[in-house]
Order: structure tokens, then sequence, then C-alpha cells
């Protein structure tokens, strides 16, 4: 059988649950934590009170290191990769001080040729098969320096060395001995190889001074064969200025032109034969643009003069004299009368024709007519035929040829603009041609300048250090003072205290590992090989009996129906998708809710697992098969004077029993009077017929059965079900009884779709245990019968 695995039992698989686990193994077995840490520190302080006396002689040795490398690498500053470097030098320094070659060579040679391996301190404390280098190397600690680290302080490295022995006197003369050995061994193996990388540095630096030279002949000849002005710092475009001038005007005369172009199609189209009598003279002089008006006059005006002169060749000298003020007083006329009109017509377009700026406009017409008419008195007529009035047709087609006229012109000067952009943006391109490159060659020089001085640099290094050693090492502390080395009992205390607790913490897990109660979900999944369908949480009675509505008949613990909103009705909900999803993709419809002892709390799971189901649109049954101590008519209120008993012995029919409850879509078949024999009546063929009849009618039915290690009547009707909810409490001993009931289960091939656990404490995630809730034992089972015959002496009487 493949169960889906539920939201819990995936959330048990953190990592998150496994330290909980740790910590509240912790929590429970303290005792025995404390007991071994406890153990462990006096173990570990009457060690170090046993220990012999000891003392410490103390060396500060000097490391300078000389790379040689230095000069080629072209810098004088440390760096990370410097510090590194000289870590992993200091530890192989250290390597090479604890070896046995050096120690060896140490002791036999001593400090005035006496044999150190000889002592007689050192012969006493040597254990079987071992050597006096090898006890020397075992007491002989190196280490770097303390609180600045491996950092270099005045150009160099330092490492402290410190030997531990039973004599006093004897522990500086060792320590003295090995410095020794290690000095001689450092100024014999680091030798100076300096002259070799100054060959390869005089070569590196003729090179950089050819290439050097090279590159300033190239600039220079660069430089005298561009036609461009140039500087050290900069290169002067003016050719860009003049581009983006020439660009400027270009785009102004070009907005000039579409202007003219688009007046132009505009006047042309008002003088379409199609067009003319939708425009009048008036509207068409409107078109005029004011810029033109002026021009326009002046044109006319001209072209009166002319024809006045050719008319009046024979005029009198008097009005010969008079033709100059003729003229222009005409031209003043007319150039007022147009502009008048196009005033008018401009208003009477916009406005309207009643507007009172075009009535305005009217009157200033008219007062100019008059006025020109009254004042031509003034100036004597020609005394020959005047020159007939022009049309506003004839100043329109005259007003299309100057546009015309004005279109060409402006065409001529973009073409030569064009001209002029195009050489000034050749000329552009020329320059900044010319500045790219002179800036890659001063790139280059700056490079070639750069290496020129490092290489320099390096020639100057490489001199200084050929009289120095590569490695110099001085050993600058005072060997011969001595301190005590024994431990303090805090030595022993600590160590012993962390001992004490490894080893109370193997022995907490393993006293854990002995206890049969469950203490999560991994082990309640991994000893009944079935998921965790739900944790129900410890139910607060007080607190939801204040919630609950006093008027209703159900108990307040079936929170689903009176605080549906609250977590602990969100988790039979998701009892409810778990069981939705059923086993192997099929949703079960007949489902019994059982429990291995009473008061494990599956009455109240499966009340409100019913509810759940109903509140979800599904026609629910609620069947209360727990014919000894039956809880589903206590928990909704319901009439007990006809039941499941009734039913199963012919007594009534199914529907007349069925009863509904307050809980829309669910109702509920109670247990009815309590009978002698209901091991015996659920085992019979009617209520299997009572199963398949219900089945039919309902879309749930949920079955609350009694427990299945008081008696016998839940293993009757598992095998009849779709599937079985078993039902868990936290105690003590809690597993040896979930794995019978679980054995029970599979006898009677039950569908086991999974485990809910109650008693769990929302709070602290953890569950109830010890004296919270008692573990079954017989004295619940007599209390269970005493209730159940109890309950049957009422029935009867």
């Amino acid at each position: 059988m493949h169960n889906p695995p539920s939201p819990e039992f995936q959330t048990s698989q953190s990592s998150l649950h496994g330290f909980l686990d740790v910590l509240a193994t912790i929590r429970r077995r303290k005792g025995i934590i404390f007991f071994g840490i406890a153990v462990g520190a006096a173990l570990g302080a009457l060690l170090v009170l046993r220990m012999p006396e000891k003392w410490k002689s103390e060396a500060q040795i000097h490391i300078i290191r000389r790379d040689p490398h230095l000069a080629t690498e072209g810098t004088e500053n440390s760096t990370s990769n410097d510090f590194r470097r000289m870590e992993d030098e200091l530890a192989n320094q250290m390597k090479i001080m604890s070896s046995y070659k050096i120690v060896n060579a140490g002791l036999e040679e001593g400090l005035e040729g006496e044999n150190l391996t000889t002592l007689a301190s050192i012969q006493s404390e040597l254990d079987e098969d071992e050597t006096p280098v090898d006890y020397v190397i075992n007491n002989l600690y190196l280490s770097t320096q303390g609180e600045e680290g491996n950092v270099a302080v005045n150009g160099g490295h330092w490492i402290y060395a410190s030997f531990e022995h039973t004599n006093e006197k004897d522990a500086p003369r060792i320590l003295q001995a090995i410095v020794n050995a290690y000095q001689a061994h450092v100024k014999e193996t680091y030798k100076n190889p300096v002259n070799d990388a100054a060959t390869n540095i005089n070569k590196d630096a003729e090179k950089a001074e050819e290439e050097w030279v090279a590159i300033q002949a190239k600039y220079k000849d660069f430089i005298e064969s561009s036609q461009f002005y140039t500087t050290d710092t900069d290169t002067v475009n003016v050719y860009l200025n003049s581009l983006n001038d020439f660009e400027t005007q270009l785009r102004l005369l070009q907005f000039e032109r579409y202007a003219s172009e688009s007046r132009l199609e505009i006047i042309k189209d008002s003088l379409k034969p199609e067009n003319m009598d939708k425009y009048t003279d008036l509207q068409r002089l409107a078109l005029v643009d004011a810029n033109h008006v002026e021009r326009l006059g002046l044109t006319l005006s001209v072209k009166n003069l002319e024809i006045s002169v050719a008319t009046n060749a024979a005029t009198s000298e008097e009005f010969q004299a008079l033709a100059p003020v003729r003229a222009e007083t005409a031209s003043t006329e007319f150039d007022t009368l147009i502009a008048a009109r196009m005033d008018l017509s401009t208003k009477q377009s916009e406005y309207g024709a009643k507007h009172p700026k075009v009535l305005e406009a009217e009157e200033n017409l008219r007062e100019l007519e008059l006025f020109l008419e009254q004042n031509k008195e003034k100036i004597p007529p020609p005394k020959t035929v005047v020159p007939e009035p022009i049309a506003p047709s004839e100043l329109i087609y005259a007003y299309v040829s100057l546009l015309e006229r004005d279109l060409d012109d402006l065409k001529r000067r973009e073409a030569i603009l064009v001209q002029y952009r195009d050489a000034a943006e050749t000329k552009a391109k020329e320059v900044a041609n010319f500045k790219l490159n002179q800036k890659l060659l001063d790139d280059e020089r700056e490079l070639k300048k750069e290496l020129r001085s490092v290489a320099i640099q390096r020639k100057k290094d490489i001199g200084l250090l050929e009289d120095y050693d590569l490695l110099q090492v001085q050993s600058m502390g005072n060997i011969q003072e001595v301190k005590s080395a024994k431990l303090s009992l805090l030595f022993g205390i600590v160590p012993g205290g962390f001992m004490g607790a490894f080893f109370g913490l193997l022995l907490a897990f393993v006293v854990d590992l002995a206890d049969s109660t469950f203490r999560s979900p991994e082990q309640i999944r991994n000893t009944l090989n079935s998921p965790v369908l739900a944790h129900i949480p410890r139910l607060n009675v007080r607190r939801l009996t204040k919630l609950a509505n006093p008027k209703s008949r159900l108990s307040p613990v079936l929170v689903t129906y009176h605080v549906p909103k609250s977590p602990e009705a969100e988790i039979f909900r998701s009892l409810r998708t778990n069981l939705y999803f059923g086993t192997q993709g099929d949703s079960p419809r007949v489902v019994q809710v059982t429990s291995p002892n009473p008061r494990d709390g599956k009455s109240v799971t499966t009340g409100n697992l019913a509810i759940s189901l109903a509140q979800s649109g599904k026609n629910v049954l609620l069947i209360d098969c727990d014919m000894r101590l039956p809880m589903v008519d206590k928990l909704f209120g319901l009439d007990t004077s006809t039941g499941l008993s009734d039913v199963l012995r012919g007594e009534i029919e199914i529907p007349d029993a069925v009863q509904e409850t307050e809980v829309p879509n669910l109702s509920a078949l109670v247990c009815g009077p309590v009978p002698d024999n209901p091991a015996e009546l659920l085992n019979q063929d009617a209520f299997t017929r009572l199963l398949a009849v219900v089945k039919e009618q309902y879309d749930y039915v949920v079955i609350d059965s009694p427990p299945l290690l008081v008696v016998s009547d839940a293993s009757a009707v598992a095998p009849r079900t779709d599937c079985v909810i078993l039902n868990l409490r936290f105690k003590k001993n809690g597993r040896s009884e979930a794995m019978r009931a679980m054995e029970i289960l599979q006898d009677v091939s039950a569908n086991v779709l999974g485990v809910t656990m109650t008693g769990y404490d929302t709070a602290t995630g953890r569950y109830y245990s010890g004296s919270k809730y008692a573990s079954y034992s017989a004295k619940e089972s007599r209390s269970y019968y005493t209730s159940y015959k109890k309950n049957t002496r009422k029935e009867k009487v």
C-alpha cells in the first residue's frame, strides 16, 4: 500500500526538525549530561594535580628573508602574496628546526662539545623504546609571534621556541644547543644566488631602454607628419565645431523650406478649379504669411507705378512733379488696406460674422476706405486713364510666384550648406582618427616609460642584495630565563568537562533510544511504517467554552464548528485534505477512526473530521460504532432513544434512525440503546448491508469505533471500511501499544491510511507526556468496563 506523503511528513525531513529532536533529547536527559560534565572535570583536575613539575625555557628567533626574486618582480612593498609566502616559509623553518637531523646535531654537539644525549635528566624521563632525540622533539614547541601573527616587523618575522623539561638547569642548555644547530644549518643551506639574477636584470634594463628610445622616435615622426595642430595635452578639432554649426544652419534652412512648401501647397490647393467656390478671395488673402505681406505690397506698388508712368507719359509737368509723392502714397495706402482686409478675414474665420471683434474690424475697414476716398483730392489725379485696381486673385498668384522663387533660393542655399557640411565632416573624422592614434601612442609611451623605470629600480635593488644573505636567523630572547611549566587546574577541568559532556551526551542518547516512548513524528513513521496525517494539539476546553456559541448543543471541543478560523480547526482541515487524496489516488468514502486505548481523543478527532468534510460541501454521515461508551450523541447533543443498535437488530429502518445535526450537510447515526453484544452485532451481515446502503446515499461515511486493545469491536469494523485512521496519544511506553494496534489492523487486512497524533503542544512544539497524560493501564481498563456496564444497566431500566 502506497500513501502520498503529507505536509507533516515532508516537514519532518528537514534539518531543523532533526536539530529540535537533539535539543529535546538534551532537555530530557540533562541530568545525565550534567553528571558526565562533573565527573570529567573532576578527573581532569586530578590528572593535573598528579603531573610532575616541569620547567620551560623560551627563545625568540628573528628571521629575515631576502627574496632573490625581489628585483625581478619590481616591487619594494609587502603584499598579501609576500605574507602568504612568508607564512609558508615560517612553517617550513619550524619543521626544519624540530626535525630529527637538527635536534640530533644539537644534542650531540652540545654547547661546548658536550654530548647532551647522555644527560641524567633526559635518561630518567625516557620511556621504553624512546630515544633522547624523540623525547626532546616531543617536548619542543614552536609557534609564530603571538599578537601580531605572521606580520613582518621591521623587515622580519618571528618564531617562538620553547622546551619543557623536568630539570631546571638542563632545559635552557638543550634549547640553546638546538638553536645553534638550526642557525648553522641555515647559514650553510641558504646561500646568495643574486649574481645570476643580476645578469638577467641588466639585460632587461638594456631592452627596456632600447624600447623607450624607439617609441620616442616613433611618436616624434607621427607628430611631424601630421597636418593638424597638436599639443602635449590635446588636439583642437575646429572642424567638429564647424560641422555642428553647419548642421544647425541646415536644419533651420530645411525647416524654413518645409514651411514654405507646405504654405505653397495649401495656396495652390485653394486655386484648383474644384476649390474655387470653396474659398473666397479674402480667405485666400488670409493665407498670405505676415512676413510676406510687406514684400508683396512693395512688388505690386512698383507694378502700379510702372503702369502709371507708361500710360501717362504725356502728363503735365505738375503731375510729373507729384509722381513720387503719388507713388509713395499709393504704396502706403495699398499696404494699409491689404493689412486691414487680411485682419478682417482672419477674425471672421476665427470668431464668426457677429463677433464684436469682427464688427470692430469691419468698422475699421470702412473708416480706412472713407479716409482714403476723402484724401484723393489732395493730389490731383493724372489727366490720363488711371490703371484698373488689382484683383485679389492676382495678389494670390503673385504670392505663389514669390513663394516659388523663395523655394528655389532655399534649395540652392541648402545644396551649398550640404557641401560645406560634408567637407567639415570629412575633416572632423580625420582629426578624430589622428587623436585616436595619438592616444594609442601616448599609452604605449607610458607603458614603455613604466617598464624602463621598473628595470632601473630592479638594477638598483639587485646591487643592494648582493651583499646580504638570503635568510638571516638571530636568537633574540633570553634562553637562560626559566619558568614553571606546570599546568593550571583549568587545563584539566575544562578539557575534562568537555570529555564528560561528550560521554554524557552519548549516554543520554543511548538511554533515550532505549525508551519506548514516541518522541517525534519520525519515530512514529519509522516504527509503524505509516505516515503522520496530522498533529492535533491539546484543546483548551476552558477557552473553547468561552468561544463556543452558548445556544448550540454541540460540544465546545468541536472547534471546526465553533472556531472555524482557529489553528486547531485548520489542522483538521489538513487531515481532511489528506483524506481526499486517499490511497493510490482514490479518495476513500467509508473512513473508520480508532485508537489503541481509551482517552486517546479518537471521538473528538472523528467529530471534527466529519464537520470539516461537511463544511467542504460534501454530504456526510457520522456513525457511532463505539456501542460500549458512545460519544457522538454527547458531542452533538443528539437523541439516544434510537440508533445503530436498533437498525442492526432490524427494529427500525436506517432513515428513521439517522438524525440531522446543527452542521449543514452532516447527519449522524448514534449508538442508540447500548446492547449486550456489540461485537456480535458488528460482525453480522446487517452491518455490511448498512454500510453498502449509506455509501450510496452519502459522499462520506465516518465511523467512530472502540479502542483496539480493549475490545474486538474495532477489528470487526475495519475490514468493511475503505480505510482506517489510527489515532494515537503521545504517552510513555506508547510505542509497544501502537505496534500491537497496528498488528491487529494488519491481521484483519485493514487499509490503514495513516496515524494522527494528539497531545501536541502548539506553543512549545512538544508532545505532552508524563503526568499530563497517564499511560494506558489496568485501572483505565476497569474504568472503561465499569462505565460500559453502568450505561447498559441504565438502558435496561
